[in-house]
């Protein structure tokens, strides 16, 4: 069975769990629309959102919503609807669906009677899968398209995670047949009870709701993701790089289909000041494009111009060769690209770097993703210094400085990572600290780097003041608690004079 098949079974079935939710679990009462009809008409707008992103519907997308959804309707009916309902708006893609909220509703219902259960999830994978096989079943590329999809994904993605009722380990597939199973062989039951075999007991048992961890190491693509939305900021990057995955796994399913695909550019550029974690995400990357069936390996060779340029003649070509040859099966990341074209002595040999770069891409096309990062101006420099590099790199993305609160999220991890906890005082001097520094923010400004840097000074300050107390009172004088928290004059120690105001150690606050 092909997958838009498939999706035509699963939106019946979703369409009885609405069913099954409203009048045997006692959600969405006396309403004037059922929840089916209700769920049934926002997929509608989700779909009309999409497919009006260049302005109409093509042929292949009204035959999808004849044929698959049953929405026997007129072009200029859908047409009416997209415009009288707003579909294009903000409004429309930050406001949640009511049969989502419903089925999350339920969720929240059977978590106070002991029950875990994953209606909201389920609700929300099958709009992306519903709006994954409305995207691949066209005949033409609609990139646009892709970010629309991947924007409105996220944020019903979120609102899960908002409520509470997200969960990692869950995967559509197999839940739905497990939903499938129980109702046909308990019909008549209640929700409580038919979907028995897809509720997570809130004990340590193993979440039926989830299929077993695969014995292999190579992480899935799902578990890479989920990693890169759980790092601090990066929102617009989360999305960048979401909105790559959706589009290369609708170009996998339309080649499937026997329709052309446009090519991807694998190859990326990626903008921003230090610190900003540039390096983290292309490494996560590398192991999307492996997981994604794109490279075979999917490791990572870090390299700045030292590790590419030699100081003689006839070397360079060879020394960036070898770092290509290493590279193969993964991704090559040059930081600080644009140090290879800024100087232009004559002894300088960048050029050739970049020269031998380029053939390289063009060679083993298909074996190597190269991703160039720097300065956001500096970048564009290194870009226009050479023609060939803009046809090469015209896909980019912008690592944004991080916010004080952001900055301050990042100390609390590392503090977590090393057994270390933040007094109120402390958190709060940490977080006015930041701000004073985004405030006078230098041209060198390392973000997470410079949040490191104080970390490390403030477990010295702390160590400075718990020593002396040592020396002084004896090793009693130290509870476990004094030697795991950082207290505010720990980070009065280490900031600058106007930003620290006397604050006292022993209660922790200011004074």
């Amino acid at each position: 069975m092909d997958f838009t098949a498939t999706v035509k079974k699963e939106f019946r079935t979703m369409l009885a769990l609405c069913n099954d939710l409203q009048y045997k679990g006692g959600v969405y009462r006396d309403q004037t629309m059922t929840l089916a009809d209700c769920m049934n008409l926002e997929w509608k707008y989700f779909l009309l959102h999409l497919g009006f992103c260049d302005g109409s519907l093509s042929r292949y997308q009204k035959e999808f919503l004849t044929a698959i959804c049953s929405w026997q309707e007129s072009s200029s009916s859908f047409e009416q609807q997209y415009y009288s309902n707003q579909l294009g708006s903000v409004h429309f893609t930050s406001k949640v669906p009511r049969s989502v909220q419903e089925c999350i509703r339920m969720d929240l219902t059977c978590r106070l009677k002991g029950r875990e259960t994953c209606y909201g999830q389920a609700a929300v994978s099958f709009f992306g899968r519903l709006g994954q096989a409305f995207i691949q079943d066209d005949a033409d590329d609609h990139y646009q398209m892709v970010r629309l999809y991947t924007a409105y994904c996220t944020m019903l993605t979120d609102y899960l995670k908002k409520m509470d009722v997200y969960h990692s380990d869950f995967r559509f597939e197999s839940w739905i047949a497990d939903y499938e199973a129980a109702r046909s062989g308990l019909s008549g039951s209640s929700p409580k009870t038919t979907a028995s075999d897809t509720e997570r007991k809130s004990s340590s048992a193993a979440p039926s709701c989830a299929e077993p961890a695969p014995s292999k190491k190579v992480r899935s693509v799902s578990e890479i993701l989920e990693e890169l939305n759980a790092l601090v900021g990066l929102k617009q990057v989360k999305q960048e790089i979401e909105s790559l995955v959706n589009l290369i796994l609708i170009r996998k399913l339309r080649t499937e289909r026997g329709y052309s695909g446009t090519p991807i550019t694998l190859h990326m550029v990626f903008s921003g000041n230090p610190g900003t974690g540039k390096t983290t995400v292309a490494r996560m990357l590398s192991e999307i494009y492996a997981g994604l069936g794109l490279l075979e390996k999917g490791h990572l060779v870090e390299v700045d111009r030292s590790g590419l340029v030699s100081g003689y003649v006839g070397q360079t070509a060879a020394k960036t060769n070898q770092v290509i040859e290493k590279a193969l099966g993964g991704v090559l990341f040059i930081d600080e690209a644009y140090t290879l074209t800024a100087g232009k002595g004559e002894n300088d040999f960048g050029q050739e770097a970049v020269d031998t770069l380029l053939k390289g891409m063009e060679d083993h096309r298909n074996e190597l993703v190269v991703i160039v990062a720097g300065y956001p101006d500096l970048m564009e420099e290194f870009l226009d210094s050479n023609p060939g590099l803009r046809s090469r790199f015209n896909r980019f993305i912008l690592f944004e400085d991080y916010h004080a609160d952001e900055l301050t999220e990042i100390f609390e991890s590392m503090c977590k990572k090393n057994e270390f906890r933040l007094s109120a005082g402390a958190r709060d001097k940490i977080e006015m600290s930041f701000a004073l520094l985004l405030q006078r923010k230098p041209d060198n400004f390392a973000n997470a780097r410079e949040v490191r840097n104080l970390f490390e000074k403030a477990v010295v300050s702390q160590a400075n003041r718990l020593a002396a107390l040592h020396h002084a009172s004896g090793e009693d004088a130290l509870t476990d608690d004094m030697l795991l928290t950082i207290e505010a004059c720990d980070i009065d120690e280490i900031q600058p004079q106007d930003a620290n105001p006397s604050a006292d150690c022993a209660e922790g606050g200011f004074l």
